[in-house]
């Protein structure tokens, strides 16, 4: 078994593979940072092999559990050896997510030109090319950070929930301040992302560039970009088994 651990700010993602093929999840759970593995999960460790990567300065205590019963154990960082070229120039200020999400395009669209763009707290738009080489991308804000710079550094407008982003679905006015925020929000984002589509474009010279769209607010941008997407919820995990793959064949 392959296993992958994602962990985040408050939750973490793990993916269990019976082997290397991406297109069928053995198991995918999704836990709070303070609960404990499901015994399920315990009982695959000791037939696994395990890749984990973690935004956060304090670990779980379970890892202690992967890391001494799993049939081999990687910690991701900047050092360890990838299946993609890495061309940034400060790997060490990369976020591992990142780089994670490109082995991930690489691994799904191993012969394409990729624009990756990861939409949560900020957006990132990264590009990979399809020799592999992941040459780096820009950084915006995500949604719920516009909306709240905006309740906070203007002196009336009202906090507005990122939830409400599932209510637009095209271009449209707002007729009262609720609409006025979430459209605007919403549909900045729209036109910024056909913005960077339309550019990679001609930066790659590749009209037939594959976007894609990951992270938790991108199902409610899917519908609204006029170029072809695919949104891939679990393109981190699939990268990070990727990278899984490639240090164990080394070994």
């Amino acid at each position: 078994m392959y296993v992958a651990v994602d962990i985040g700010k408050s939750r973490t993602k793990i993916l269990i593979l019976k082997d290397f093929d991406f297109s069928k999840t053995e198991h995918f759970f999704l836990i709070d940072n303070d609960s404990v593995l499901s015994q399920k999960v315990l009982d695959l460790i000791p037939q696994s092999h395990v890749i984990l990567s973690s935004v956060r300065e304090t670990q779980p205590q379970w890892i202690d559990t992967l890391k001494n019963h799993s049939l081999s154990f990687f910690f991701l960082n900047q050092n360890t050896p990838l299946p993609i070229i890495n061309l940034y120039k400060q790997k060490e200020t990369l976020g591992l997510d990142r780089i994670a999400a490109a082995c991930g395009a690489k691994t799904l669209f191993p012969s394409q030109n990729c624009l990756i763009i990861d939409m949560g707290t900020a957006i990132t738009f990264d590009i990979l090319t399809k020799q592999g080489e992941f040459l780096g991308g820009n950084i915006s804000a995500g949604a719920k950070t516009r909306l709240q710079a905006l309740n906070q550094f203007t002196g009336k407008l009202p906090l507005i929930s990122s939830h409400t982003l599932k209510e637009i679905s095209k271009f449209s006015i707002g007729t009262n301040t609720k609409e006025a925020i979430i459209n605007g929000v919403a549909q900045g984002i729209t036109f910024e992302i056909n913005g960077y589509i339309h550019q990679t474009k001609k930066i790659l010279n590749d009209d037939s560039l594959t976007t894609i769209l990951t992270g938790g607010d991108a199902i409610y941008f899917e519908n609204m970009i006029k170029n072809t997407t695919f949104a891939i919820e679990k393109l981190v995990l699939i990268g990070l088994l990727a990278i899984l793959k490639h240090n164990i064949e080394k070994k």
